[in-house]
Protein backbone atom coordinates (compact mmCIF):
# COMPACT_ATOMS: atom_id res chain seq x y z
CA UNK A 1 0.00 0.00 0.00
CA UNK A 2 2.36 2.59 0.51
CA UNK A 3 4.50 1.91 -2.45
CA UNK A 4 0.96 3.13 -4.59
CA UNK A 5 1.06 6.23 -2.49
CA UNK A 6 3.46 8.17 -4.43
CA UNK A 7 1.86 6.67 -7.59
CA UNK A 8 -1.26 8.43 -6.17
CA UNK A 9 0.07 11.93 -5.42
CA UNK A 10 1.10 12.18 -9.22
CA UNK A 11 -1.74 10.69 -11.17
CA UNK A 12 -4.04 13.34 -8.90
CA UNK A 13 -1.15 16.27 -10.17
CA UNK A 14 -2.17 15.44 -13.26
CA UNK A 15 -5.92 14.78 -12.93
CA UNK A 16 -6.65 17.88 -11.35
CA UNK A 17 -3.99 20.82 -13.26
CA UNK A 18 -4.13 24.30 -11.92
CA UNK A 19 -7.30 26.38 -13.76
CA UNK A 20 -4.65 29.60 -13.89
CA UNK A 21 -2.46 27.89 -15.92
CA UNK A 22 -4.56 28.30 -19.10
CA UNK A 23 -5.86 31.91 -18.40
CA UNK A 24 -5.26 34.64 -20.94
CA UNK A 25 -4.98 38.15 -18.79
CA UNK A 26 -5.23 41.73 -20.41
CA UNK A 27 -4.62 44.62 -18.47
CA UNK A 28 -4.87 48.50 -19.28
CA UNK A 29 -6.25 51.80 -17.49
CA UNK A 30 -10.21 53.71 -17.76
CA UNK A 31 -10.36 56.97 -19.08
CA UNK A 32 -10.39 58.14 -15.70
CA UNK A 33 -6.90 56.55 -15.26
CA UNK A 34 -7.76 53.63 -13.05
CA UNK A 35 -6.90 50.24 -13.70
CA UNK A 36 -8.55 47.59 -16.12
CA UNK A 37 -7.90 43.85 -16.35
CA UNK A 38 -10.00 41.11 -18.16
CA UNK A 39 -9.23 37.62 -17.77
CA UNK A 40 -10.54 35.37 -20.33
CA UNK A 41 -9.94 31.33 -20.68
CA UNK A 42 -7.64 30.03 -23.22
CA UNK A 43 -10.09 29.85 -25.89
CA UNK A 44 -10.40 33.61 -25.59
CA UNK A 45 -14.04 33.80 -24.43
CA UNK A 46 -14.31 36.14 -21.14
CA UNK A 47 -14.55 34.67 -17.43
CA UNK A 48 -14.03 37.84 -15.20
CA UNK A 49 -12.67 41.33 -15.53
CA UNK A 50 -12.17 44.35 -12.66
CA UNK A 51 -12.39 48.03 -13.07
CA UNK A 52 -11.35 50.76 -10.66
CA UNK A 53 -13.70 53.63 -11.00
CA UNK A 54 -14.56 56.68 -9.05
CA UNK A 55 -18.10 58.53 -9.32
CA UNK A 56 -19.07 62.03 -8.28
CA UNK A 57 -21.34 62.78 -6.11
CA UNK A 58 -25.01 65.49 -5.56
CA UNK A 59 -23.08 66.66 -2.49
CA UNK A 60 -20.94 69.23 -3.47
CA UNK A 61 -17.28 67.93 -3.32
CA UNK A 62 -18.02 64.63 -2.64
CA UNK A 63 -16.31 61.65 -4.92
CA UNK A 64 -17.01 57.92 -4.33
CA UNK A 65 -13.59 55.50 -5.16
CA UNK A 66 -14.57 51.86 -5.79
CA UNK A 67 -13.16 49.14 -7.23
CA UNK A 68 -16.10 46.14 -8.87
CA UNK A 69 -15.37 43.29 -9.78
CA UNK A 70 -17.42 40.97 -12.57
CA UNK A 71 -17.34 37.25 -12.48
CA UNK A 72 -19.01 34.27 -14.19
CA UNK A 73 -21.58 33.64 -14.89
CA UNK A 74 -22.05 36.76 -17.15
CA UNK A 75 -24.53 37.89 -18.94
CA UNK A 76 -22.75 37.69 -22.13
CA UNK A 77 -19.58 36.22 -23.09
CA UNK A 78 -18.17 34.98 -26.37
CA UNK A 79 -15.01 35.16 -28.03
CA UNK A 80 -15.76 38.69 -29.59
CA UNK A 81 -17.72 40.33 -27.03
CA UNK A 82 -19.24 40.30 -23.20
CA UNK A 83 -21.41 42.18 -21.17
CA UNK A 84 -22.66 41.80 -17.58
CA UNK A 85 -24.76 43.99 -15.22
CA UNK A 86 -25.99 43.90 -11.46
CA UNK A 87 -26.18 45.15 -8.11
CA UNK A 88 -24.52 44.61 -4.62
CA UNK A 89 -24.24 46.25 -1.06
CA UNK A 90 -21.30 47.53 0.29
CA UNK A 91 -20.97 48.98 4.27
CA UNK A 92 -18.30 51.92 4.99
CA UNK A 93 -18.68 52.83 8.19
CA UNK A 94 -22.32 54.19 9.69
CA UNK A 95 -22.81 54.14 6.07
CA UNK A 96 -24.54 51.16 3.24
CA UNK A 97 -24.05 51.66 -0.05
CA UNK A 98 -26.20 49.80 -2.94
CA UNK A 99 -23.94 49.99 -6.13
CA UNK A 100 -25.28 49.33 -9.60
CA UNK A 101 -23.41 48.78 -12.23
CA UNK A 102 -23.13 47.64 -15.79
CA UNK A 103 -19.93 46.58 -17.77
CA UNK A 104 -19.38 45.50 -21.82
CA UNK A 105 -16.38 45.35 -23.94
CA UNK A 106 -15.70 43.51 -27.37
CA UNK A 107 -12.27 42.23 -28.86
CA UNK A 108 -10.99 44.94 -31.54
CA UNK A 109 -7.95 43.10 -32.16
CA UNK A 110 -6.20 39.85 -30.84
CA UNK A 111 -4.16 41.19 -28.02
CA UNK A 112 -6.85 43.73 -27.54
CA UNK A 113 -10.08 44.48 -26.00
CA UNK A 114 -12.19 47.76 -25.55
CA UNK A 115 -15.21 48.88 -23.67
CA UNK A 116 -17.86 50.68 -21.35
CA UNK A 117 -18.57 50.97 -17.75
CA UNK A 118 -21.40 52.90 -15.58
CA UNK A 119 -22.48 52.71 -11.93
CA UNK A 120 -25.23 54.22 -9.70
CA UNK A 121 -24.45 54.63 -5.72
CA UNK A 122 -27.11 55.25 -3.18
CA UNK A 123 -25.77 55.95 0.29
CA UNK A 124 -27.58 55.62 3.17
CA UNK A 125 -27.62 55.80 7.04
CA UNK A 126 -29.72 54.48 9.00
CA UNK A 127 -32.03 53.36 6.11
CA UNK A 128 -32.12 56.94 4.55
CA UNK A 129 -31.11 58.03 1.63
CA UNK A 130 -28.33 60.48 2.16
CA UNK A 131 -26.33 60.93 -1.08
CA UNK A 132 -26.70 59.45 -4.87
CA UNK A 133 -23.42 58.76 -6.43
CA UNK A 134 -22.99 57.92 -10.49
CA UNK A 135 -20.67 57.78 -13.55
CA UNK A 136 -21.41 56.95 -16.68
CA UNK A 137 -19.02 56.68 -19.83
CA UNK A 138 -16.69 55.54 -18.69
CA UNK A 139 -13.89 54.23 -20.93
CA UNK A 140 -11.43 51.30 -20.96
CA UNK A 141 -8.78 49.55 -22.59
CA UNK A 142 -6.71 46.29 -22.22
CA UNK A 143 -3.99 44.40 -24.07
CA UNK A 144 -2.55 41.23 -23.66
CA UNK A 145 1.29 41.80 -22.45
CA UNK A 146 3.83 40.10 -25.14
CA UNK A 147 5.34 37.69 -24.02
Amino acid sequence: MRRLAPLAAVAGVVAFPGPAAADIRFEGRTSQGGYALLVAEDDGVPKRSLIRWRADCRRPGVRLEESTGFSRPLDLSTRRRFRDAGSYRDREGRFRVTYTVRMSGRKVASRRWAGRFRARAVVRRAGRVVDRCSVRGVRWRVVRPAR
